[in-house]
Formats: structure tokens, sequence, C-alpha cells
């Protein structure tokens, strides 16, 4: 379609590692459909959609979370909690302006295809397409399927994973050699501190025109602590989810 920016496409075929307990996800979507009708009866959907939950950890409150077009200071974030340890964060990108649910806030993800190897390959894919990272790892499953019916009156479930991603930094935190760079405690870059490993988001501003590191809490309440982005999310299934999604991966992270 004119005007339309086109997708990224990978120059390697995904691969990644899953969680045991998403194995009946390593199928194509018309197959996985066919299975829960042979289980338990025909599902009262037609169609799958995944969602890519990835967190990342801010070790220190003097970090900048980097959005397009915002600079949000974790300081802020410090300030209002009394402390740093409010480090923990989830990736969500804002819809185009052009799209259903405008400017609406939502984790990565969208529509598995035909083509796609499996329902776990439509999660890589989109991930790839919507933010420009590579899923290292996928699974578990956050909460059960959420169907829900499209403009188009196509009914859907949606599956939504917590997914690890691969390599990617900020662009300021490698010096030429690929070693992190020491920007200093205070991010002055006169030594004493090394930045936090942070993925590397590419938007396609065809469908996405921001994206945010959000902790729980800014999810909970529906705008970033230092009070510049409201984020007004697509359903209140995707808040839920989201705030599913950090206990999951809480707990996870304890048993590590």
């Amino acid at each position: 379609m004119a005007g339309q920016v086109p997708k990224p496409t990978p120059e390697f075929t995904f691969t990644f590692t899953t969680d045991p307990s998403v194995s009946p996800f390593t199928v194509p979507y018309q197959k996985y459909i066919a299975n829960q009708a042979t289980r338990s009866g025909i599902p009262d959907y037609e169609y799958v959609a995944v969602g890519a939950l990835v967190f990342c950890h801010f070790p220190t409150p003097t970090d900048t979370v980097s959005t397009v077009d915002t600079i949000v200071d974790t300081d802020a974030a410090a300030d209002h909690h009394g402390n740093g340890t409010q480090s923990l964060r989830v990736l969500l990108v804002q819809r185009a302006a052009h799209d259903s649910a405008p400017l609406r806030w939502e984790a990565p993800g969208g529509a598995c295809d035909p083509e796609d190897a499996s329902i776990l390959h439509a999660v890589a894919r989109e991930l790839w397409e919507e933010a420009g990272l590579v899923a290292r790892r996928i699974g578990p499953l956050v909460a059960p399927g959420h169907v829900f019916v499209t403009r188009g009156g196509k009914r859907v479930c949606k599956f939504e994973f917590l997914v690890d991603v691969a390599g990617g930094r900020v662009n300021d935190v490698e010096d030429d050699d690929g070693r992190p760079k020491d920007r200093g405690k205070d991010g002055d870059g006169k030594g004493g501190g090394i930045s936090p490993s942070i993925p590397q988001v590419k938007l396609d501003p065809n469908e996405h025109v921001n994206y945010v590191w959000a902790t729980e809490e800014e999810c909970r309440e529906g705008r970033t602590i230092a009070g510049n982005i409201e984020l007004a999310f697509t359903t209140r299934q995707q808040k839920a989810t989201l705030l599913e999604a950090f206990k999951v991966w809480r707990g996870l992270d304890g048993m590590n």
C-alpha cells in the first residue's frame, strides 16, 4: 500500500528456546485450534493473536528511559518511592493515530499468520516487526487466552507470553570496541558507573509512534511517575495481563 513503511525482515531464521509449559503453542495456529477442538470441543474462536511481554531491569535511580520523543527521568521515580527499588520495567508501545485504538498502549504483538511455523514463531516475528527485538526465549504463558471480536467480526483468542530478548543496547551504552561505556555514577561520562543493558527498540512508525519502559505502579496507575505520559491501554484485559505478568516474572526470578 502506498505510503506504508515496509516491515523489517530479519536476515535470519527465528531461533529461540521455550519454556516447557508452552509446548502446545509450538504448532501453527490452525493446528492449535484443531487440537483444542479434539480435546475439548470446537473453540469459540477462529484466529489467534499473540503478545510479547519483555522485561528489563533498571538497576540505578539515575538511569533514564528513552522513548521516541520523550526522556523519562527515573530520578523522579526514585523520589516518588523514596528509593530506587522499582527497577523492573515492561516494554509498552503506543499505537499509531490512524490505527484502531489510536494512540493507546499495549505490549508488542499481533495476529498469527498462516505462514508462521508456530504460534511462538508469530510471537518472535511480531516482536521483531514492531520493536526490532530478537526473541531469545519464549514462555511461560501469562494468564489464559482472552477471546475478543474484531471490527470485521472475526473471533480471536489472544495469548501473551513472557519473552527474553537477545543483545541490543541503547545507542550510547557501548564503546566502539563493543564494551559497556562507563558514563559515570550520574551518567556524566566521568567514570565510576556502568550503564545498564537496555534493549534497543526500533519501532515501525506505521504501527507505533512511541514506546516506554514502565514499572508495575505506572501500569497500574495509567501514567508514568514523571507525569508526562498517560498510559491509556488498548483494553482492560491488556492492563490486567501486564499486572499479572509482573507477578509471573517475579515468581520465576525468585526461583533463579
